[in-house]
C-alpha cells in the first residue's frame, strides 16, 4: 500500500494504520485490535538535504537541552562530519 503524505497550512500529514495480532492458537482469544491515527509534522521540524558533492550544512541556531543528539544519514561512500557550535561560532566538545 502507498503512503500519502498532505501538506495542509503549516504541517504535513500522514495516515497511519495498525493491528495488534493474535500470535497463539487461543480458541478463547479475542479479535485483533486495529486502529487508524494522523501523524503531523511541522514543516519547520525536520530537514531533508541531498547532495551529490561535498557541502556544507549550517541549521539556525538551537537550544539543546541533551545529552545525545542522533543524525539519520546515508553518507553512502562518503562521510558524515558533525560538529556543534557555540553561540559565537565556535566548534563545541562533545
Amino acid at each position: 500500500m502507498s503512503k500519502m503524505v498532505l501538506r495542509f497550512a503549516a504541517a504535513l500529514m500522514s495516515d497511519h494504520r495498525g493491528s495488534r495480532t493474535v500470535t497463539q492458537k487461543d480458541p478463547d482469544a479475542k479479535e485483533p485490535r486495529k486502529g487508524v491515527g494522523l501523524g503531523t509534522l511541522r514543516l519547520d521540524g525536520f530537514v531533508s538535504v541531498e547532495t551529490k558533492k561535498q557541502g556544507t550544512l549550517t541549521t539556525k541556531p538551537l537550544l539543546f537541552l541533551g545529552d545525545t543528539l542522533v543524525v539519520n544519514a546515508d553518507p553512502k561512500d562518503g562521510s558524515l562530519v558533525v560538529e556543534a557550535l557555540d553561540a559565537v561560532g565556535k566548534t563545541t566538545k562533545g
